[in-house]
């Protein structure tokens, strides 16, 4: 689900699978629970990790650099991902 949507993200703010990088301070969001399909983000060296957490820390991680991350996140507060109201 998530790759499927991350392929129409425009190219400044797709991710790519991270290989090596070790990432610190996995968070998740405040308004997530336990039982949500949530991401954790972390970060290193000027980049942003994304993933699943589900996967416990043994899934595959998006990276993002700094610029593309906040690119994202402003996009999210102006609501440009935005797709009308969620199902009932």
């Amino acid at each position: 689900m998530f790759t499927k949507a991350a392929t129409w993200l425009p190219d400044e703010i797709r991710g790519n699978p991270a290989m090596s990088t070790e990432y610190t301070g996995w968070r998740k969001s405040a308004h997530s629970n336990s039982s949500a399909n949530c991401v954790e983000v972390g970060t290193a060296d000027r980049m942003v990790g994304v993933r699943d957490s589900k996967q416990h820390g043994r899934g595959p991680i998006l990276e993002f650099s700094t610029a593309q991350w906040a690119a994202f996140v402003a996009g999210v507060k102006k609501g440009e991902f935005d797709c009308g109201p969620a199902p009932r």
